[in-house]
């Protein structure tokens, strides 16, 4: 019997006051890599992903609403930072660099 391909499971939020961003964040995307199954390691990932975007997006955005999405899939999870002005995405990724991770 054939294998059916798994769909992607899409959460969208919409934090308006900046200061719960990371604690939010940190639980959405912790559950969302159980959902999607993702070994420890990789959550581990996940989650230096979230802390260097919610202090670039801290940096850049300032007090505006953290609007995301989170994608989950069948061993993936993407998340993206939603409705950004020009520069905005580059200012973000420039900010999180990590110098360790670049």
């Amino acid at each position: 019997m054939p294998e059916q391909a798994t769909a992607e499971q899409v959460v969208d939020v919409s934090i308006g006051d900046p200061r719960f961003a990371a604690a939010v964040l940190e639980r959405l995307v912790s559950a969302a890599a159980a959902r999607a199954d993702l070994p420890v390691d990789r959550v581990i990932n996940a989650l230096t992903v979230v802390d260097a975007l919610v202090y670039a997006a801290d940096s850049v955005l300032g007090d505006d609403p953290r609007n995301l999405r989170v994608t989950i899939g069948e061993g993936t999870l993407a998340l993206r930072v939603d409705q950004l002005v020009d520069g905005q995405a580059e200012a973000i990724r420039t900010a999180a660099n990590v110098q360790s991770v670049g």
